[in-house]
């Protein structure tokens, strides 16, 4: 497993089985992992109420969130815009998100970090 710091360098087997041992040890049975990929950890109540929250603060039917990783911005960006789509980017961005907006075919208005003149110059 690629996204998470309890990896032991083994096989997918041994993280999972340091994962558990972790949130055996630390974390109890009624936490939950939210940092790590849901695979992994299942999906808790508490994340479904963030999706409606979500969705209810944002006014649409649902809302889908997303925990974390270099793939979860790179891979999923992609599918929720496409050509034809504006998208105005700080200069700062993480290398994930410029490589999904990149990936999208979306058009990519890149704005200078912390500058609120530098977007309405666009």
């Amino acid at each position: 497993m690629s996204y998470g710091l309890l990896t032991s360098g083994g096989t997918q087997d041994v993280d999972i089985a340091t994962y558990e041992n972790y949130r055996g040890t630390f974390l109890g049975k009624t936490s939950t992992w939210i940092c790590y990929h849901f695979v992994v950890s299942g999906t808790s109540p508490l994340h479904l109420e963030l999706e409606e929250l979500t969705a209810r603060f944002l006014g649409v039917e649902d809302a889908i969130t997303f925990g974390m990783g270099f793939a979860t911005n790179a891979l999923n960006l992609p599918s929720l815009l496409s050509p034809g789509c504006l998208v105005v980017s700080d200069e700062k961005n993480h290398a994930s998100l410029i490589l999904g907006l990149r990936l999208s075919g979306a058009t990519i208005s890149v704005f200078k970090h912390n500058s609120k003149y530098s977007i309405h110059r666009r």
